[in-house]
């Protein structure tokens, strides 16, 4: 019986398992066999399926309903995958008009197994239990209904090449020992993986994504905690935008949190600045007429020229608005002049903070870097140098914005690796 070896138990690792196991059975029962497959999961920590766990705050945004190649990072090599992956729906039987979302390989993956499905805003899609263990618990019980092994605790440091094309694959692990397998799956991406580098394939170093950013304006540290709806900008030293986002962003003592921030995160470099605008709704042409009226109205009400604070009080919290007097280096007692109008509306367009890098790497969901994408095969995540050998999820340099498309891609590969390493096995059986 030929061995498959599964390096990593999160999400691509999990399922690479989950379908590996059950096309395995699908093939032997069509034929009167034995399986032909022993398939073991070797995971590093005490655990399976963290990354499952984490996503979503705990509820797992397992996918989205508009999957759109061009937003993730290194996207021509990812629409390929995604196109050879939504071929696996017929060796799958996941053929079915009845699911949600008929096109969405991994949703109907999770409906086939029970996991009903609920969509959110901006397309992203949740158990309908708002829980990620109920998706961890589906690859689970395909894992145990078919026998898969788990061997916790058991950190694999390499993989050697086979001298042949029917050679043996010895896996090393970190206390000295060797293992042969026939085909390997290496699912040790993530922000907390040690990773298996396999020195035939180039990578890049992973260096942790999709986070929050530290700054270092004395402002910010007064805010800790506090949630504002607004859009945010990344700009580059000569002030070109990069991105903006808008959402929700959470002031820290350290910098700034949220998915917006998140989002923008990914595109971040040394001596970037963030950009924040309080009021995204009122064009920045339109702000000092705004600032006019408002401050006409409260001088209707109080019966005297309101204050710095006051034109700002209501628009923004008081601790917000505090933090950006100090900003525009205005009294927050002084009655407002018009002359002070355009500086108010540059705080409230324009609140400028230098970034200083990843503020809280423990935070990211996602880590950047890999394996590059010209020695691996997009249609099978083989490696082209050893094609029984396989890399995927966020073993791979690709990345993607908040929102089901980092699971998505994990899920997805997971999927490719697997049944490739089948066809192959059956093959050659």
């Amino acid at each position: 019986m030929a061995r498959l070896a599964i390096i990593g138990g999160g999400a691509s690792g999990l399922i690479a398992a989950c379908v590996a196991a059950e096309l395995s059975h699908a093939y032997a029962r069509d034929r009167s066999k034995d399986s032909p497959l022993d398939i073991v999961i070797y995971e590093a920590t005490d655990k399976i399926g963290r990354p499952i766990l984490r996503s979503g705050n705990g509820r797992c945004n397992l996918t989205n309903s508009a999957i759109d190649a061009s937003i993730y990072r290194n996207s021509q090599f990812v629409s390929q995958a995604l196109a050879a992956a939504s071929s696996l729906r017929v060796p799958l039987h996941l053929d079915d008009s009845a699911f949600q979302y008929p096109q969405n390989i991994v949703a109907c993956y999770f409906e086939q197994h029970g996991v009903a499905l609920r969509e959110e805003a901006q397309g992203g899609i949740y158990p309908l239990t708002n829980k990620a263990s109920t998706v961890l618990d589906a690859l689970k019980f395909v894992i145990a209904r078919f026998d898969v092994r788990v061997e916790l605790d058991s950190q694999i440091v390499s993989i050697d090449e086979p001298t042949s094309d029917a050679g043996p694959i010895t896996l090393r692990g970190v206390d000295g020992e060797f293992i042969r397998v026939d085909q390997v799956i290496d699912a040790t991406g993530g922000t907390q993986s040690k990773g298996v580098l396999l020195p035939f394939v180039d990578h890049i170093e992973r260096m942790p994504t999709l986070g929050p950013i530290a700054t270092d304006n004395k402002l910010i540290k007064r805010l800790d905690n506090i949630r504002v709806r607004g859009e945010v900008s990344l700009a580059s030293k000569d002030g070109t935008i990069k991105v903006k986002e808008r959402g929700e962003v959470m002031f820290r003592k350290y910098g700034l949190s949220g998915i917006a921030v998140f989002n923008i995160s990914r595109f971040m470099e040394p001596g970037d600045v963030v950009m924040f605008d309080f009021l995204p709704q009122i064009p920045r042409g339109d702000i000092g007429e705004y600032l006019r009226v408002r401050s006409r109205r409260l001088e209707s009400c109080t019966f005297g020229r309101p204050t710095n604070f006051d034109m700002l009080n209501g628009l923004v919290l008081p601790d917000v608005a505090d933090a950006l007097l100090k900003y525009a280096h205005l009294d927050d007692k002084a009655p407002c002049s018009p002359a002070d109008f355009d500086v108010l509306a540059d705080a409230l367009k324009s609140f400028m903070i230098e970034c200083k890098g990843i503020g809280d790497a423990a935070l990211c969901q996602v880590a950047r870097g890999g394996y590059l994408m010209e020695g691996i095969n997009a249609a099978t995540m083989s490696a082209k140098r050893s094609p029984r050998i396989h890399v995927t999820g966020e073993s791979l340099d690709v990345d993607a914005p908040c929102g089901g498309y980092n699971l998505h891609w994990a899920f997805a590969t997971g999927m490719l690796a697997a049944y490739d390493a089948l066809m192959q096995i059956t093959k050659a059986g």
